[in-house]
């Protein structure tokens, strides 16, 4: 494999960059989990669960049928909740960067053996192989992970001849080189 630069230039796009920090997230190593921990919870909420819904039955607020389905339209409350609240940041987040992106203009990158190269309009950054800790497909592109940053590189800001699997291929080589 060529240890040639590989150059990218591009209009960084928001729709890329957000499915970037969402697949990045999910590349996250797997957290440990104890599954006695997860049984030892659901036996807990099972056990609040009936003693709530015993004890408003008691009471006379709520026929005893109607406590599970008065439970049930809570999740699903919290659910949608969850949804919009999701969607509204999402859509924020798209229209900063498209903000942001306005100002940078064009972004070029230089990627290479010692690592890669980032500039626009406001400014350039380096970074070295060492740094990024997860390289992964897109649909339409290819991200780095690093830290919490994720950076989009958009398949059609590939050189001629070269596809998105080349371009991680070569990338994975310099970081197992580094």
């Amino acid at each position: 494999m060529s240890d040639a630069p590989i150059r990218l230039r591009c209009r960084m796009n928001p729709e890329l960059s957000i499915r970037a920090m969402r697949a990045g997230i999910k590349e996250k190593p797997p957290r440990v989990r104890k599954p006695w921990m997860r049984f030892a919870v659901l036996i807990i909420c099972g056990v609040l669960g009936m003693f709530g819904g015993n004890a408003l039955a008691r009471l006379g607020w709520m026929p005893p049928g109607e406590v599970a389905l008065g439970f049930g339209l809570g999740f699903l409350a919290a659910l949608v909740l969850w949804q919009v609240t999701w969607s509204r940041q999402s859509r924020r987040v798209a229209r900063r960067f498209e903000r942001a992106q306005q100002i940078a203009g064009e972004t070029e990158m230089e990627l290479g053996p010692e690592g890669f190269t980032m500039r626009s309009q406001l400014g350039e950054s380096r970074m070295r192989w060492a740094a990024v800790q997860a390289v992964f497909a897109l649909a339409g592109g290819s991200a780095l992970r690093i830290g919490a940053t994720t950076i989009a590189m958009p398949d059609e800001a590939l050189p001629e001849g070269m596809t998105p699997e080349d371009l991680r291929a070569r990338i994975e080589n310099w970081r197992a080189a580094a």
